[in-house]
């Protein structure tokens, strides 16, 4: 098992323990509003169960803190240390892998008790209300309808780690069997989709896909969103489903064999080339926005007000000018590598 897979891993867990501390406190202020208008058996009911919340918190992470890999190993040996012989480097090469499965099986049986996955729940169930809360409103299901829906998106969400160790548990290694493992991947997917459409029908199923293909654009409207709600011309839901349309249909040209680099300006990511710019959102992550083209400007007028169009084309420009700085940059870095080449890397000893 590669290092980094265990570092993304428990960067991953240690992440999604850092969302549940926020969800957790947030449900602990909620606790307080309500305990007025409870019952001091309902009171006490209500901060046991928060207590035994943060103790699983503080538990798991306590685990995670102790699985982090370190390089303090006492006398440990570089891979391309030149005084080390070819049999201690492979030695140590040997000790690495193999404390880095023991990590990573220690973490991914962290992952499977009650206390990790309940936690979980809480943070993925207040993610999916943040990315797909439009369209449960679209759609207008009713409470049962709307569960079963979130738990089939959890279900295709979780689906990649669940037949990783489904596969596991039959001892079988994705990496040695990727056809396999694809072919496995594609099975639960299209099973959870037959589920989804099943559930929402044809047409809520083709609404589902549609909202699903447009999440850059939307990410995009989002942001345009947020800047003008606090405006005396705030953006309507009309409007934010007519832009997002307008994006969609009117792409920035691509790239042919672009760079790829990321900046910000005034709060914006902006990525050079066939990317679009990265735009954080609500319950926390990013989605690739999209860059917004001069004939999506001029079909926006069509949609939007003045001032909502303003804030449109300053976005445009905060785009143009991070792409711009990140060019710039590139080209400085790419000049100094032209006049100061990396220097050839030392022979290592005995063929190892």
């Amino acid at each position: 098992m590669n290092s980094w897979k265990t570092c993304v891993i428990l960067a991953l867990a240690a992440a999604l323990l850092g969302g549940s501390v926020l969800a957790w406190r947030q449900y602990q202020e909620l606790v307080q509003l309500r305990a007025s208008l409870l019952s001091p058996d309902e009171r006490a009911s209500l901060r046991k169960e928060l207590t035994s919340a943060q103790q699983r918190i503080r538990t798991l992470k306590e685990r995670v803190a102790r699985l982090t890999p370190t390089n303090n190993a006492k006398g440990a040996v570089a891979d391309d240390d030149p005084k080390a012989t070819a049999e201690e480097r492979a030695a140590a090469r040997r000790e690495r892998q193999a404390q880095n499965q023991a990590r990573f099986k220690a973490v991914q049986a962290m992952m499977a008790t009650p206390e990790f996955q309940g936690l979980q729940a809480v943070v993925q169930k207040g993610q999916l209300d943040a990315r797909y809360g439009a369209l449960f409103k679209s759609l207008n299901l009713n409470p049962a309808q709307l569960d079963q829906l979130k738990t089939l998106l959890l279900d295709k969400q979780n689906a990649f780690m669940d037949v990783r160790t489904a596969m596991a548990g039959q001892g079988v290694d994705p990496q040695s069997d990727p056809k396999g493992f694809s072919q496995a991947m594609s099975s639960a997917i299209n099973d959870v989709n037959d589920q989804i459409k099943a559930a929402l029908g044809d047409a809520g199923y083709a609404q589902l896909q549609q909202f699903d293909r447009t999440g850059s654009q939307r990410a995009t409207v989002g942001q345009l969103t947020q800047s003008l709600s606090y405006s005396s011309t705030p953006l309507s839901d009309q409007q934010a489903s007519q832009l997002v349309d307008i994006l969609a249909q009117n792409p920035v040209p691509r790239v042919a064999n672009p760079s790829s680099s990321t900046t910000m300006v005034n709060g914006t990511f902006v990525t050079v080339g066939n990317g679009g710019p990265p735009i954080q959102i609500p319950g926390g992550g990013f989605m690739p926005g999209v860059s917004i083209s001069p004939q999506a400007l001029t079909l926006a007028a069509g949609v939007l007000t003045g001032s909502q169009l303003q804030a449109l084309q300053q976005m445009q420009q905060d785009q143009q000018s991070a792409q711009q700085l990140s060019a710039a940059i590139q080209q400085q870095v790419q000049q100094a590598r032209q006049k100061n080449p990396p220097t050839a890397a030392p022979a290592r000893a005995g063929g190892g």
